[in-house]
């Protein structure tokens, strides 16, 4: 007996508009995801307006009336897909406090997830479980982005955590969350071992590696929950030499082995976990 999927997929497609065009008023019978891909969307519901230009993602409730006014003076494309959501587990309940647009950059987790959700959909997987945990993603990271932002929370950095933020950004893009040692992380954050290590503990009570070697364990207990991945290929895409020491570290940390953690219905992360740095790219697959 299969448990209800979190998420179900309904439509997708990229579609383009002459100038002035317009769609609505209408009530929206899904969830929907708009990404802006060229010109711009006047966006009106619940007797709002908000004006979004390329690269905004707006989400759109179940039950707004809304009228879509794109572009006055250029062709307007955008790529949609629209869902339903099921439950919220694991994700924030109050949808009302979510916001409906960010702006995107075109290497944000967001947009490659938005596209990778078209792909799917495009390959009629629309009940796999990519899918689903592809939407679970993309919202997750709709909302912690929004928070980021609003709580300044990477203005407050230190420039040396930033530095390793996006060193890691950048080393991780193909998917892999590669292990990293001291002299690596200095050498391309041009700071010292002193330096580092000074600025972690005082930021997070941990030194830069050990940080990293929990925001990799982070990253493979979303992987355990939300995939079909084996302990095997977790342990490797998080950058471990092989799943006996994966399981070691992980259980050390967590205080349940990985077959166990994701036998768990509602498993707890330690408090050292929820406390690592809020960004998104880290929380991939």
């Amino acid at each position: 007996m299969t448990s209800e999927p979190q998420f179900n997929f309904i439509s997708c497609g990229s579609a383009t508009y002459p100038p002035c065009s317009t769609c609505g008023p209408r009530k929206q019978s899904s969830y929907e995801f708009v990404l802006v891909t060229q010109g711009s969307l006047n966006y009106h519901y619940k007797e709002q307006q908000e004006f979004y230009g390329t690269n905004h993602l707006v989400l759109s409730r179940k039950g707004f009336n809304e009228t879509y006014v794109w572009d006055k003076q250029t062709v307007s494309q955008h790529d949609f897909f629209h869902f339903d959501i099921n439950h919220l587990n694991d994700i924030p309940a109050d949808i009302n406090a979510w916001p409906i647009a960010i702006k995107l950059s075109q290497d944000s987790l967001c947009f490659h997830l938005m596209k990778y959700i078209l792909k799917l959909g495009q390959a009629q997987k629309h009940q796999s479980k990519e899918m689903e945990n592809a939407i679970f993603l993309l919202i997750k990271n709709f909302i912690h982005i929004d928070n980021h932002l609003n709580t300044n929370e990477e203005i407050n950095l230190a420039k040396e955590i930033k530095a390793v933020l996006s060193f890691l950004s950048k080393k991780w893009h193909s998917g892999t969350a590669h292990a990293i040692d001291l002299e690596e992380l200095c050498r391309n954050t041009h700071t010292s071992a002193t330096q580092l290590t000074r600025v972690f503990n005082k930021q997070y009570n941990k030194g830069p590696i050990q940080l990293i070697r929990l925001m990799r364990l982070k990253r493979a207990s979303i992987q355990l929950r939300r995939t079909s991945m084996s302990i095997e290929e977790i342990a490797l895409f998080n950058g471990f030499d092989n799943p006996f020491h994966f399981s070691k570290t992980f259980k050390k940390t967590f205080g349940l082995s990985p077959s166990y953690y994701r036998n768990q219905k509602r498993p707890v992360h330690p408090q050292e976990i929820n406390n690592l740095p809020q960004t998104p790219y880290f929380d991939f697959n």
